[in-house]
C-alpha cells in the first residue's frame, strides 16, 4: 500500500449514506479514473461533493480495477468534520490537496506546513520555531462544546472545553460511524456546572489502571480532565482526573 497523489483524477458515484462509495469506473473526458491513476489498494486525498453536501478526507481505492473508495479519515466536511450521510443523486469524487495537509511558500518567504508556520532567514535557514521545539501540535487547540457532542476527525490533538450549565453527553464514536485513525487523541476539560456523561456504546474502553472495560455512561466530574486515545478499531483508553 502506498499514498498516491495524481493530477486530474475524477469520477462520479451515486452511493448514499456514510460508507464506502462505488465509483462509476469511467472518468469524465479530460480526467483519469481512480483505478488507473491511484491504483487498487493505495491511499489518496479525496473530495466528494453534491450541492451543499461535501467531504474531504483520506481514502483507499479498493476492489480490483479501483471501482470503490473507502472513506478512512475525514479531514473536513459539511457535517462539522464528521462523515457525511450523502443523499440520493450523482456526486463528484476527485483527488484533492487539503489545505490542512498542504505545504506552501508565503509572500514573506515563510513556509506554512498544514497549520504550522516556519519562518526562514534570507539564507533559507529556519528561524522560527526553534528546531528544539517538539514536532507536532503547537499547544493543544481548543474546541468549545458545552452541549451534546461527538468526537470528530478535526478534534485530533485538541481539547474539548466545556462550560456547560446543564446535562451534557459526549459520544465516543464507533469506527463505522466516524472512522477516526488509530492513535487519535483528544482531551476533554469540564469547566461547567454539571458532570459530563460519556456514551461509548459498541466500543471497548479501558480506564487507565483498571483491568475491566469501562461501562458506557461513565462521567467526568466538574473541573475534571480526561484524555482519550484510540488504540484499535473500536478500542479506546481514557485517563484523567474526575472519571467515574
Amino acid at each position: 500500500m502506498a499514498f498516491v497523489l495524481k493530477d486530474r483524477v475524477k469520477d462520479t458515484t451515486t452511493t448514499t449514506g456514510t460508507g464506502t462509495v462505488t465509483l462509476s469506473g469511467t472518468a469524465p473526458i479530460g480526467y483519469v479514473s481512480f483505478g488507473t491513476a491511484i491504483g487498487t489498494g493505495n491511499n489518496t486525498y479525496y473530495t466528494i461533493t453534491a450541492g451543499s453536501e461535501w467531504e474531504v478526507g483520506i481514502g483507499t481505492v479498493t476492489v480490483s480495477g479501483g471501482t470503490t473508495l473507502s472513506r478512512d479519515t475525514v479531514l473536513a466536511s459539511s457535517n462539522s468534520g464528521s462523515l457525511v450521510t450523502f443523499s440520493a443523486g450523482t456526486k463528484d469524487v476527485f483527488v484533492t490537496y487539503p489545505a490542512g495537509r498542504s505545504v506552501f511558500l508565503n509572500t514573506d518567504s515563510s513556509i506554512t506546513i498544514g497549520n504550522s508556520l516556519l519562518s526562514l532567514s534570507s539564507a533559507g535557514a529556519v528561524t522560527s520555531p526553534s528546531l528544539g521545539d517538539a514536532v507536532g501540535y503547537k499547544g493543544i487547540p481548543q474546541n468549545a462544546q458545552s452541549t451534546g457532542y461527538t468526537f470528530a476527525a478535526a478534534d485530533g490533538g485538541k481539547h474539548i472545553y466545556s462550560t456547560n450549565s446543564g446535562a451534557q453527553t459526549i459520544t465516543v464514536p464507533t469506527n463505522a460511524s466516524v472512522a477516526l485513525p488509530v492513535g487519535f487523541s483528544v482531551t476533554v476539560v469540564n469547566n461547567g456546572t454539571t458532570a459530563i456523561t460519556f456514551t461509548t456504546t459498541s466500543t471497548t474502553v479501558y480506564k487507565a489502571g483498571t483491568s475491566a472495560a469501562w461501562a458506557s455512561g461513565g462521567t467526568l466530574a466538574i473541573r475534571g480532565l480526561a484524555t482519550w486515545i484510540k488504540v484499535a478499531t473500536d478500542t479506546w483508553f481514557v485517563s484523567g482526573t474526575g472519571l467515574s
